[in-house]
């Protein structure tokens, strides 16, 4: 009977074990980052992913506005673990990035990020 128990408790750790190995991919960090303010005129926006994914849909979005910021260039055709998107420079405000992919094992996902670009800040006058 302790061989039965032993055997059991050894297979749980291992399925336990090999749990993450088997997780759905998703994004880990953005930048900017979820809930961040930047400097007036970012031109771009990274995602970074714990598998490899193939972004299918990505809009950015100003708080009020109903149409989404352009993207300079194409979405990456290929599965990656990061990416990179470039934009025309963001005025002040508030947006959101919502994404859209399916990942290398075929899983499909989304997600979002909110950030707020800041006022670009005055130059200092010169002394007197």
């Amino acid at each position: 009977m302790r061989s039965i128990i032993f055997a059991v408790v050894t297979l749980l750790f291992v399925a336990a074990g090999s749990m993450p190995a088997l997780s759905h991919a998703m994004m880990t960090t953005s930048i900017p980052k979820d809930g961040a303010t930047v400097a007036a005129g970012l031109s771009a926006i990274e995602m970074d992913f714990s598998r490899p994914v193939r972004l299918t849909v990505v809009g950015v979005v100003r708080a009020g506005d109903q149409k989404a910021m352009a993207l300079v260039g194409e979405l990456p055709s290929t599965f990656a673990k990061s990416a990179t998107l470039k934009l025309d420079p963001l005025p002040a405000g508030s947006y959101k990035a919502s994404w859209a992919g399916v990942a290398a094992d075929g899983h499909v996902l989304s997600g979002s990020f909110a950030f707020s670009v800041g006022e670009t800040p005055a130059a200092p006058k010169p002394a007197q």
